[in-house]
């Protein structure tokens, strides 16, 4: 619809994994993944040594929270030209009434 991406779902993230990833945010789970170095934390750890497959569901995470980002800024945009739009034409309407107003004798 008018732009909109599909949301790739990640369907098959265990619980304890996406609320892992959630706690910590796309940055930390995107560093981590992406990152040579093992993180501190022993929660990242799993994701680092892909322990139970949670560097996979990491990835996967990540592209859900990807496309549904691209339509909440898609969204935005939207609601800006329409904003700019209905600014313009109300423009139009007060000049028109401005200089109806000053043709009546």
């Amino acid at each position: 619809m008018l732009g909109y991406r599909n949301v790739r779902k990640a369907e098959n993230i265990p619980q304890e994994h996406r609320d892992l990833f959630e706690r910590c945010g796309e940055t930390v789970v995107q560093l981590t993944v992406t990152s040579g170095h093992t993180p501190a934390s022993t929660d990242l750890q799993r994701i680092y040594n892909n322990v139970d497959h949670a560097r996979s569901s990491a990835e996967v995470w990540l592209t859900e929270m990807g496309d549904r980002r691209a339509n909440k800024e898609w969204r935005l945009e939207f609601v800006e030209w329409a904003i700019l739009i209905f600014v313009i034409v109300g423009v139009f309407a007060d000049f028109s009434l401005a200089f109806h107003w000053f043709d009546q004798k």
